[in-house]
């Protein structure tokens, strides 16, 4: 599950509205919602006042997801995993078996940079397409 799905959870199963979750932990109705729709980690003091929070009803808030990478932190783990990586403006990539390079934009809906970097951070999955 994700971190800010288990938090609507836990927040529900408490019975609380998004505002009175903020009150108990110090931060607004919205940011709770940011957090909630994965738009948004918490800091770490707003993290720890969660799982604070939680622990005394009896529920576990697992660790803070990592903020997202950067990326030449992203580029650098394709390389370790064993991936050929051309830089410029959109990277591309080269992995075992394959003849050519592919441009990271050409791979299509859930393969941007940006979702790449989700998933990493744990506030997105990901769901290869059948073929």
């Amino acid at each position: 599950m994700l971190y800010g799905t288990l938090i609507r959870t836990l927040r529900r199963r408490c019975g609380l509205t998004q505002r009175q979750l903020g009150e108990h932990c110090g931060l607004t109705a919205s940011a709770i919602g940011m957090i909630e729709q994965g738009r948004r980690l918490p800091g770490r003091r707003a993290d720890e006042r969660l799982r604070q929070f939680f622990a005394r009803y009896g529920g576990c808030l697992p660790l803070r997801p990592r903020q997202p990478i950067r990326r030449a932190e992203l580029l650098e783990l394709l390389r370790r995993s064993g991936y050929q990586v051309k830089g410029g403006k959109v990277p591309s990539l080269l992995g075992e078996g394959q003849k050519r390079f592919i441009r990271m934009d050409t791979l299509g809906a859930g393969y941007t940079p940006d979702d790449l970097r989700a998933i990493i951070a744990g506030t997105k999955t990901h769901t290869p397409k059948k073929k």
